[in-house]
């Protein structure tokens, strides 16, 4: 059964969230611990990101690379 978020608030540097699976039901209270703290921070995903790209251009350059196509009838 999915649930629905009842409402939502931040207390610091938690975020907490009220949720019910519907009419009736029991509300389930979700708290995400420093979801506004200090290490959370735009230059974090960003280097995960570029870190990513580099390993993804490093396995293609290494496909591409002459001594991975010889033998292999070339690139298609």
């Amino acid at each position: 059964m999915a649930t629905e978020d009842l409402s939502e608030w931040k207390e610091g540097s938690d975020k907490v969230v009220e949720q019910s699976a519907g009419p009736g039901e029991d509300v389930k209270v979700d708290v995400q611990k420093n979801a506004y703290g200090p290490e959370q921070t735009t230059t974090h995903p960003l280097h995960e990101a570029e870190e990513a790209a580099r390993d993804i251009v490093h396995r293609i350059r290494q496909k591409l690379s002459p001594e991975n196509t010889e033998g292999k009838g070339g690139r298609s």
